[in-house]
């Protein structure tokens, strides 16, 4: 399309200043319509935050303990250059950044740094009570975890930009957990945050929970009081939410459009956990079940996701690379976007 005039029609003098200023409109009209159609789907991408979180050889969740080519994501870019072209968080369990060698953790913090990539790790930030309560998911297992955690990051060249909860709401009303009011509960998570905050002082605050079903309808109301008690304690709302979508249950979508209403009324970006169903058995199963919950979630018109969070703690996958092999935990996210490049 060319934007501009022909050259030579009219000579200068003959061009009336009413059709040389309505020329003059209908570029500046067209080049701001091109400029915004050309914008448009970078800015829609740019919206939805992709978050990669590999299982790493310390953690526990399995016999194998974890990928078996984790650090390879760190070595071998190529093995997933489209991947990592969308990915802008990588999560870490808690017990990899206690317990990696340092070699590996200089490794992947250079790593982070060299891609523009934030490091996130998922932790625990309440404090256990009185008569042994509080010994379980979302309770810390000693009180100076949150000091050597953060120390150690820092000390090893990383910079942490998000923690996030592991369902220490979730672990306060459980049977084991200490079941705090909200203020209460809060006010020892802020306190645990700050540990990090005196460390790094731009570092933000997320959540992640396992969704009520119906079975629970209280729940909405108490997170509610969580929320917002964090953010009078902390001085700060959570950066976001991850759910923990209870895939296997025929109600699993219950709470997923309500809770939503939740977040925005909070300004609370919401994002999706999309991984397997609990139960597979193999790397091909448990891929096939990740796509059929993404396309699951997908079919049902579910609000879209701000953040989209490509997850395991099963045995399976067994293998991060390469993102072209579709029994690989990156071929997830080229799965994702194949189809929907903006979804």
């Amino acid at each position: 399309m060319t934007l501009c005039p022909r050259r030579g029609t009219l000579p200068l003098a003959d061009k009336a200043p009413g059709r040389m200023l309505g020329s003059r409109l209908r570029q500046l009209v067209m080049l701001g319509l091109a400029s915004f159609l050309l914008a448009l789907p970078a800015a829609r991408a740019k919206a939805q935050t992709v978050w990669f979180a590999p299982v790493d050889p310390v953690a526990k969740y399995a016999p194998q303990k974890g990928e078996k080519d984790f650090m390879q994501l760190f070595a071998d870019p190529a093995a997933w250059r489209r991947g990592l072209r969308r990915v802008k968080v990588i999560q870490f369990y808690t017990q990899y950044i206690d317990q990696a060698p340092d070699d590996q953790l200089k490794t992947i913090f250079q790593f982070l740094r060299e891609h523009d990539i934030a490091l996130a790790m998922e932790t625990w930030v309440l404090h256990g009570g009185p008569n042994n309560c509080g010994r379980g998911e979302g309770y810390l297992p000693n009180a100076q975890l949150p000091t050597r955690l953060a120390q150690r990051i820092k000390a090893l060249g990383g910079d942490l930009a998000y923690v996030t909860i592991d369902e220490s709401f979730g672990g306060n009303r459980g049977p084991a957990g200490c079941h705090l009011t909200s203020a209460a509960a809060a006010a020892d998570a802020a306190a645990t945050f700050a540990v990090y905050r005196t460390v790094f002082p731009q570092v933000r605050i997320g959540d992640t929970e396992n969704l009520p079903l119906a079975s629970d309808p209280g729940w909405f109301a108490d997170y509610a009081q969580w929320a917002d008690a964090f953010q009078k304690a902390s001085g700060m709302p959570f950066a976001y939410f991850h759910m923990d979508v209870a895939w296997n249950s025929p109600t699993w979508d219950y709470s997923i459009a309500a809770f939503n209403k939740l977040l925005a009324q909070r300004r609370i970006p919401f994002g999706v956990i999309f991984n397997a169903t609990q139960g597979a058995t193999s790397n091909a199963a448990w891929m096939s079940s990740a796509e059929e919950n993404i396309d699951k979630y997908r079919a049902a018109r579910l609000p879209r996701p701000a953040q989209v969070v490509f997850e395991t703690w099963d045995p399976y996958p067994t293998k991060a690379l390469p993102e072209s092999s579709p029994t690989s935990h990156t071929y997830l996210i080229d799965y994702y976007f194949k189809h929907r490049p903006h979804q």
